[in-house]
């Protein structure tokens, strides 16, 4: 049920373009040497979206969230168990030994981290050397000022609030004590406060990608892909983004690689 809902809210993940997308990406991160196979660690992988992928891709991938329950689906879709792990994390360590994955994932993750400068340090930690950090679905600079294409695609995408009404009455949100109680939250105590615990997505306070550039390269990493890229929205049609992907840009992902 969990993933039902969760995929159902993430329209912005959940599409063809976008997966087809991401799985191009990953696709491209690492290839195998003959009779090894790749150790990935997904981190903060939820209910599995690139933890599949990898399996796919033939991976034995160590998937690690701080929901147990978003790891038990997970683990009830995957279809090679015997190349998965799960662990459950807490958020303020790293249960993994130094020099263990070829490849750390991060997607759609930095920003429901208080310290994620902290965290991808010792995600480096965990790779071996030569080991591919991947960071994606974050927004860029210019989602945070917008330009007269960025503006004009976001507002021909926009959904309406019946659009949301709809949403949360069909993921059954509306009729919970959680949804009444994040909204007296947001509306009298803390206008912050996001249910799902986004805490980097405000103008003043965004993941700032020249910082974790600056990062890498003091750990001695070697950023070999910045990307810049504008997610698709479905309600605007594959015409429109197509109009505006290489006009406009809103987010990044950057594929680093451990000395």
């Amino acid at each position: 049920m969990i993933k039902n809902v969760y995929q159902h809210k993430h329209w912005e993940i959940f599409n063809p373009m976008e997966q087809a997308r991401l799985l191009s990406v990953l696709r491209g991160l690492a290839v195998a040497e003959p009779g090894r196979q790749l150790r990935a660690l997904d981190y903060g992988a939820g209910t599995g979206n690139v933890t599949h992928k990898l399996l796919a891709l033939g991976y034995h991938v160590t998937a690690c969230d701080i929901s147990p329950d978003s790891l038990e689906l997970l683990k009830l879709e995957a279809k090679s168990e015997a190349s998965l792990d799960t662990v459950t994390v807490d958020g303020s360590s790293l249960p993994f030994t130094d020099g263990q994955f070829d490849l750390v994932t991060l997607y759609s993750v930095l920003h429901h981290v208080p310290d994620y400068l902290r965290l991808i340090r010792g995600l480096i930690g965990v790779l071996k050397p030569g080991g591919t950090l991947f960071i994606d679905h974050e927004f860029n600079g210019d989602h945070w000022s917008p330009s007269l294409y960025l503006d004009a695609y976001y507002e021909l995408t926009r959904r309406s609030f019946v659009d949301y009404l709809k949403e949360v009455w069909s993921t059954g949100e509306l009729i919970t004590f959680d949804y009444f109680k994040g909204v007296f939250i947001k509306t009298f105590l803390d206008r912050r406060y996001e249910r799902e615990g986004d805490l980097h997505v405000w103008p003043d306070d965004h993941i700032g990608w020249d910082k974790i550039v600056d990062l890498l390269q003091d750990c001695g990493c070697s950023v070999g892909k910045n990307v810049d890229y504008l997610l698709y929205r479905p309600k605007g049609g594959e015409k429109l983004y197509e109009l505006f992907a290489d006009r406009c840009a809103d987010m990044k992902y950057i594929v680093a690689i451990k000395p």
